[in-house]
């Protein structure tokens, strides 16, 4: 009888456990699966945080989230091109906005890039 109790309590727990991992995935999945803003609004949304925060226009604060989006393969290469005396790569977000590089060593003025987003003119193909 001893045994009977201990394996019902077990099913309990073992059933308690998975009614516990299967609604938890399902709410997970509830959550991915429905976004709270598209891409433009959460562009939008940024870019009127950004031009408030660092006194641009919105349109300017616009192109600079588009150009930090884009510059993954950039940073990358630039980290692979100097990985020895690279020391820090951020964004200045001032009235001078653009990518800094700062390296170490006594290492000559590198040629200066500037990196800019154009926007496309859509047509029908």
């Amino acid at each position: 009888m001893r045994f009977k109790y201990k394996e019902l309590r077990f099913n309990k727990r073992l059933s308690s456990l998975l009614i516990i991992f299967m609604s938890t995935h399902t709410l997970a999945a509830d959550n991915i699966a429905k976004p709270v803003m598209n891409v433009a609004e959460t562009l939008a949304f940024d870019a009127k945080h950004y031009a408030a925060s660092y006194g641009v226009t919105l349109d300017e604060a616009m192109r600079r989230l588009l150009i930090m989006h884009d510059t993954n393969n950039q940073v990358a290469s630039l980290n692979d091109q100097y990985k020895n005396v690279l020391s820090g790569i951020y964004f200045d977000n001032g009235s001078d906005f653009g990518l800094k590089i700062n390296v170490v060593g006594n290492n000559h003025p590198q040629q200066i890039f500037k990196l800019e987003k154009s926007l496309i003119a859509a047509s029908n193909f």
